[in-house]
């Protein structure tokens, strides 16, 4: 087993496809989480959340965003985790500090708390079964 160690040096400018990387996210705050719908290569979609500013949602490759967050307010969301489905059941998931885990079934549309049997208490990391689609297991921690 090797070990690869990544040296903080100073890097050239960065380069995005073939112009320079530019700011086009979500204004204020930091960028907590993000996430890609599974189909981006065709929906473009992109999730993101902000520090205390909640889901911003972009349409078009993140060129523009939406505020995303109706049912959850403006929480500390730290985690995503979207379903592999998503091109046809429009579900992701969202854990969130002192919020606890919050999902859409609408593609961010709407959010709505799950309380049931997960306290609200502070939701750290998201995941899915592979077969979340038949299976519907969501893991938090």
């Amino acid at each position: 087993m090797g070990i690869l160690i990544v040296l903080g040096l100073a890097a050239p400018r960065a380069n995005a496809g073939s112009g320079d990387w530019t700011n086009g996210g979500p204004e204020g705050g930091l960028t907590r989480a993000i996430v890609a719908s599974p189909d981006f290569s065709n929906d473009n979609t992109v999730f993101a959340a902000a520090q205390h500013r909640g889901v911003f949602k972009s349409t078009d490759r993140g060129l523009s965003w939406v505020v995303s967050n109706s049912g959850m307010g403006n929480v500390d969301v730290r985690a995503f985790a979207i379903s592999p489905a998503y091109a046809s059941d429009h579900t992701i998931f969202a854990g969130a500090l002192s919020g606890g885990a919050f999902r859409s079934s609408n593609g961010g549309q709407s959010w709505t708390a799950l309380r049931n049997g997960l306290p609200s208490t502070d939701v750290w990391a998201v995941a899915l079964s592979p077969q979340f689609p038949s299976d519907r297991t969501v893991f938090a921690r």
